[in-house]
């Protein structure tokens, strides 16, 4: 079971909701919640912030959240029909040399980001 699964099975437990009654609430069926619960499945993408407006979390569980979401991500998909070429340019340039970047380098290059810079 991934981290992010985890999660969601300690907050069912916590409001003591069964597999059947946060997959309603979520809008799925129990079977792909608990494949996802599994990392069988994709975590869909607006589950976090699903998630924290329907069990209230606070803004550090939402994070925590999201980071273990990120962490069962085997790839990502970034919609560049609305970008410019500079940032068409950007995204291709990190998909080939992230992969091969020193810890280093990701390491600057994510405070940086973090930054806004």
């Amino acid at each position: 079971m991934i981290a992010f699964g985890k999660s969601l099975r300690v907050l069912r437990i916590k409001h003591d909701e069964r597999l059947y009654d946060m997959a309603c609430k979520l809008g799925v069926s129990p079977a792909f919640l608990s494949s996802v619960e599994n990392g069988k499945r994709r975590i869909p993408v607006d589950w976090v912030t699903k998630i924290a407006k329907l069990y209230e979390l606070m803004p550090d569980q939402t994070q925590q959240l999201q980071i273990e979401a990120d962490g069962a991500m085997d790839s990502v998909r970034i919609d560049l029909a609305n970008a410019n070429s500079q940032v068409r340019a950007v995204v291709m340039m990190l998909s080939r040399e992230l992969p091969s970047m020193s810890d280093d380098k990701v390491a600057v290059l994510a405070r940086c980001l973090t930054r806004g810079t």
